[in-house]
């Protein structure tokens, strides 16, 4: 049986488990309490070959396993409707599987590219190489009208979008019935290429669902698979992990000391929300003695404010790097 530490990823490939809470006591975490989620994990099966026809009927998609219920994006609420997702994979393609419980179905814009959030949608955001950087949002609606995109960072980085990017052999399917909606999509690996990454031969990518519903004209929910803690899909940190498991293979997930990762992402959102200029003093950033004693060392660079980097070393010797624009690693214990 191997052994998988859940939520980021060393460089060893083992799963390194993910954010979770961070709120004891006074001080930066506990200010940051709501966006330390924790990312929720998938073990996607292997199929030896399934139809793309909307229908989730395959023997594969019934034995694979459902994810957790839906939430809010940003408080720990059930939606009003559900929205159940599965996924599969093999050597070409990641397959999602989604349920989506509806009983007032409304699908009406069937241009690609038209603002599909603009009425109820199931959207899919994907990090390949779970970097928190170029990564991919794709969303449908009901008959299966496709926007794809790619953004080069998150939108409070300054990211952009680039719409002209349609996934490259994306294979999109839709049904419905009295109950709810379907979608099922199959999802090229290669065609997530980006910065000449490789995204077929990682077995581990970052991943998040989210769903938009008008409940009435003027305002939309917001219901997602791995809750953000902020009204923001675009904050990969926060996304879920997906794990492609191996025929026959046995996992057994274990627990990591997330103490520095979550020091480290508390920094970088007290940096965010500075209106005076980055800074590399730990204290003026809001972090107490007590928060700095549980790391072994924290080193943050800093130059003007265009530019930072904040790296947190927890007690095992984990480090833990992310920078200005987001961009973030974990560099494994030296042995």
């Amino acid at each position: 049986m191997r052994r998988i530490l859940l939520p980021i990823m060393l460089a060893s490939g083992a799963i390194v488990a993910s954010c979770c809470s961070a709120s004891e006591g006074e001080g930066l975490l506990s200010k940051y309490a709501a966006r330390l989620t924790e990312p929720r994990y998938y073990m996607a099966p292997y199929t030896g070959g399934i139809v793309v026809d909307g229908k989730l009927g395959d023997a594969d998609w019934l034995a694979a396993p459902a994810s957790e219920d839906f939430t809010d994006i940003s408080v720990d609420t059930l939606p009003a409707k559900q929205t159940f997702v599965k996924m599969l994979w093999d050597a070409e393609n990641l397959y999602i599987g989604a349920t989506i419980i509806e009983d007032k179905i409304v699908a009406n814009l069937k241009q690609r590219d038209t603002i599909i959030w603009k009425e109820n949608d199931f959207e899919v955001f994907i990090d390949p190489d779970c970097d928190g950087q170029s990564y991919f949002e794709i969303e449908i609606n009901a008959i299966g009208t496709v926007m794809d995109l790619m953004m080069n960072k998150p939108y409070r980085n300054g990211g952009d979008f680039y719409m002209p990017w349609d996934c490259p052999g994306l294979v999109v399917r839709t049904s419905r019935d009295s109950k709810a909606w379907y979608a099922e999509m199959a999802i090229p690996r290669k065609g997530l290429m980006m910065a000449f990454a490789k995204p077929e031969e990682s077995r581990i990518w970052r991943i998040n669902f989210s769903r938009v519903e008008w409940m009435r004209p003027d305002r939309e929910e917001n219901w997602v698979w791995s809750p953000t803690g902020k009204i923001d899909m675009h904050m990969p940190e926060r996304w879920g992990i997906l794990y492609f498991a191996a025929p026959n293979e046995s996992v057994e997930l274990g627990e990591a000391d997330l103490t520095g990762w979550n020091t480290m992402w508390a920094l970088f959102y007290a940096e965010m929300d500075r209106t005076e200029g980055f800074t590399a003093d730990v204290r003026a950033l809001g972090l107490t003695n007590a928060e700095k004693e549980a790391v072994a060392s924290i080193d943050i660079s800093v130059a003007g404010n265009d530019f930072f980097v904040i790296e947190v070393t927890d007690k095992a010797g984990v480090k833990n790097v992310v920078d200005y624009n987001g961009k973030y690693r974990q560099i494994p214990a030296s042995k």
